[in-house]
């Protein structure tokens, strides 16, 4: 007879990426409605991110800037809103090109080796 194995609490939030906790250090802004919002956590798939805006449509047009090494990056696309929690909306990208969701990977990359670099100097 084969164990029943249960685990309590474990839910499947649908976003299958690496998050990045984003800091103060990590040069990424993102516009919704010309209104900057705070990015919480950031993964290729979706976001997640405070904002006292209140959001009528569960597609909302934002405005992504990062510097990815020396070069600045601009793209559009939409954010489909998923939940809330609390002031927390958690969205998922819509409408990124494939070169788009590379350079979004290769910022994460870069902000997760800029965080170990900092972390070994300590």
């Amino acid at each position: 007879m084969k164990p029943r194995i249960t685990i309590p609490d474990l839910q499947d939030n649908g976003r299958r990426a690496y998050r990045l906790e984003v800091t103060s250090e990590d040069l990424i802004q993102v516009h919704i409605d010309d209104q900057a919002i705070e990015v919480r956590n950031l993964s290729a798939t979706g976001m997640a991110f405070v904002s006292h805006h209140p959001f009528v449509d569960t597609t909302v047009a934002a405005h992504i800037a990062f510097t990815l090494n020396t070069r600045s990056v601009r793209m559009d696309c939409n954010l489909k809103l998923v939940r809330k929690v609390g002031q927390v909306w958690c969205a998922d990208f819509e409408g990124l090109s494939l070169m788009e969701q590379k350079l979004l990977s290769q910022f994460i990359t870069q902000c997760q080796a800029s965080a170990i670099r900092k972390d070994a100097r300590s």
